[in-house]
């Protein structure tokens, strides 16, 4: 067994420990393939500094235990090409389609805020509209910055 699959089964054993590790994993697998990668990884740095709450952790097994997530970061990190490729289709890891891209970069620029980030982590359903509504915002600030330069 890999260290990554280690990792992944050890982060398993919390409530919601697959699905944040599934979402970790494509952001990973976003971060590999873009040209820029610091959103994505802003973004699995973010979840980490939530990790008590997304995994449901108690304070004190945090201090016991230590976090958990930054060890599934430095496993995707360190993980070869041939342990990637079997971890991915082994957990059927699908790519972020293109509403989960817009939302990293919206979400990485730090201008909108309570779009259900949590939610999304988790892969739960979010109102659509709430997060349209945002995304056009955040088109308006970007816009009108330009206009200004």
């Amino acid at each position: 067994m890999s260290q990554l699959e280690k990792v992944f089964q050890n982060i398993k054993k919390y409530p919601n420990g697959e699905k944040v590790a599934i979402r970790l994993t494509q952001l990973w697998d976003l971060a590999i393939v873009e040209d820029d990668s610091t959103i994505p990884e802003r973004v699995m740095q973010v979840i980490e500094a939530h990790e008590e709450k997304l995994l449901q952790r108690s304070q004190w097994d945090m201090f016991e235990n230590k976090p958990a997530l930054p060890n599934f970061r430095q496993a995707l990190k360190d993980s070869t090409d041939e342990e990637w490729r079997v971890f991915k289709k082994e957990h059927n890891i699908l790519p972020l389609e293109k509403p989960d891209r817009e939302r990293l970069f919206v979400d990485g620029s730090g201008l909108v805020r309570g779009i259900g980030f949590e939610l999304w982590v988790l892969g739960e359903a979010i109102p659509a509209a709430d997060v349209e509504k945002q995304l056009i915002v955040h088109r308006v600030i970007h816009l009108d910055k330009k206009g200004k330069e």
